[in-house]
């Protein structure tokens, strides 16, 4: 289960300085950032990917130009909706993920959102 936020603020404070740990971190990101915006989190994954619409780690199939495939994951996929790669900047850089930097100060700004 996610750790609740209570505010946008927080939620940018919380992560902002995170470590380069991409794969740690990154669905714990997610599920955080769905709590504060107010969406449902992505859903617990099934056997048959053909039930998986809103799901960590989706399966793709890879078709490589030798005509051989290889799978490989999704870090989130909604059906019909995104498919989102989480990449995390290296801490001597900052550190946080990239959403934080692009999208949460503006997501912030809008009508509506929860910044304390």
């Amino acid at each position: 289960m996610p750790h609740s936020t209570g505010s946008l603020s927080e939620f940018i404070a919380r992560w902002k300085e995170s470590g380069a740990a991409e794969r740690a971190n990154c669905q714990p990101f997610l599920g955080e950032l769905c709590d504060v915006l107010g969406v449902p989190c992505p859903e617990p994954a099934q056997p048959l990917d053909e039930q998986n619409a809103y799901v960590f780690e989706r399966a793709v199939t890879f078709h490589n130009g030798d005509g051989s495939t290889s799978t490989g994951r999704i870090d989130l996929y909604k059906r019909g909706c995104f498919v989102l790669e989480a990449k995390q900047v290296s801490s001597g850089l900052g550190g946080g993920y990239y959403l934080n930097r692009l999208a949460l100060e503006h997501i912030a700004q809008k009508p509506g959102a929860r910044a304390h």
